[in-house]
């Protein structure tokens, strides 16, 4: 057992900006398949978009990070992790590299404390292939999930642990980690605690799957807090997130098999999906295109549902987003 963490912010009072799910269905969005994998159980958890426009995906069911091509809609494996069961977080910290939480879980849950690490996989040198290592193992973490940095902070990686409630700060270059914020909202409760984790406009966002909202924290360079926890939205079931260019946010509902938009105004809507249909069955996390025209989304195939007999292969999709909204 560990000792928590006391941080000076945790003493402020939890403030309310929050935004609820609006009434008013939104036009349903162009949802195109991009690739599926093959059978049943397959579980892709999170994303990222290379310079090339090819997609990197993690998954949980194997221990493997796939390359999606969206224009040929064809789908390979770039690399298989030894001594280890699950991947999980992606994001890009520098142009082309990316870093990867990697350990051992399963999709029932199960994560083993002291398997997990912070990779690298960098994809800059085409002629010589993309390398890949490990930088930094956290013994101490239970089970990293979302990933995320801050523009303020090059080469950080922050490391969302949804069991133990905190965010991992991870400095590649030194090759050291800490707790860099942790706070109620964080933890775990009957489900699971924090889960997607993304820096943005000099605030820490995060979702709670436990509290079915979307918070925020402002901090500096070193992710040290400086104001209190503030509850964005709630209301709704969450995964990981993406954030557009224009600020807009794009909430993953999982077992909800929707996605929900929150615009500038702060009106949450469910964009595209529906709790009664496959067609974004199970998304777990997106990331917006540099030009903020689509949304990548993974999915699970739908098997955060109550019904588990009604599910499909996991997948990847294109969201058509309208930049102007």
């Amino acid at each position: 057992m560990h000792p928590r963490h006391i941080l000076p912010w945790l003493s402020w009072p939890l403030l309310a900006v929050c935004a609820t799910p609006s009434s008013s269905p939104s036009p349903a969005a162009k949802v195109t398949p991009i690739y599926q994998f093959q059978g049943s159980g397959t579980w892709a958890e999170n994303i990222a978009i290379r310079s090339t426009g090819n997609l990197l995906v993690t998954r949980v069911d194997a221990p493997e990070l796939w390359s999606v091509d969206p224009i040929a809609k064809t789908g390979s494996l770039v690399h298989r992790f030894n001594n280890a069961t699950a991947l999980m977080g992606i994001t890009e910290i520098y142009p082309d590299v990316f870093a990867v939480a990697v350990g051992n879980a399963t999709t029932a849950g199960d994560p083993v404390t002291g398997s997990w690490a912070v990779w690298t996989v960098d994809t800059t040198d085409t002629l010589q292939g993309i390398d890949i290592q490990e930088v930094v193992a956290i013994p101490e973490a239970v089970w990293p999930n979302g990933l995320g940095r801050i523009d303020d902070a090059p080469g950080v990686v922050l490391v969302a642990d949804c069991v133990k409630g905190v965010v991992w700060k991870v400095d590649l270059a030194k090759r050291t980690y800490a707790v860099a914020l942790e706070d109620s909202t964080m933890a775990q409760m009957d489900v699971l605690g924090i889960n997607g984790v993304h820096g943005y406009n000099g605030s820490v966002y995060y979702t709670s799957t436990a509290l079915k909202a979307l918070f925020r924290v402002p901090v500096d360079g070193e992710v040290r807090a400086t104001g209190p926890v503030e509850t964005v939205a709630q209301g709704f079931g969450v995964d990981d997130f993406a954030i557009a260019p224009d600020g807009t946010f794009y909430v993953m509902t999982h077992a909800g098999n929707t996605i929900l938009r929150m615009g500038k105004d702060g009106v949450v809507d469910t964009f595209a999906g529906a709790a009664d249909s496959l067609e974004v069955a199970g998304p777990t996390a997106g990331q917006v295109t540099g030009d903020g025209k689509t949304l990548f989304v993974v999915t699970c195939g739908g098997c955060g549902r109550d019904a588990p007999d009604v599910t499909v292969p996991a997948g990847v999709l294109a969201v058509e987003l309208d930049p102007s909204i």
